[in-house]
């Protein structure tokens, strides 16, 4: 994530998503990690443009995403 390089492209993708959200979309995430750090990133990162308040689920475990996506539902 940044404002140049791929890193805007990133970015630019969290803008366009937060326009879903704001035309009543609703976001979620599925993430292979330690949900401490993906917190961490989502609040902390300077250039995150989504925060995990925006989220209306999240699973985040280590578990293969397609399991966590089975559990979840």
């Amino acid at each position: 994530l940044s404002n140049n390089g791929i890193g805007k492209a990133y970015r630019d993708f969290q803008r366009e998503i937060l326009k879903l959200k704001s035309q009543g979309f609703l976001i979620c995430i599925c993430s292979k990690n330690d949900e401490h750090y993906v917190k961490k990133v989502f609040d902390e990162h300077p250039y995150m443009l989504l925060k995990w308040s925006d989220l209306c689920a999240a699973k985040v475990s280590f578990q293969a995403k397609s399991k966590s996506i089975i559990e979840y539902q």
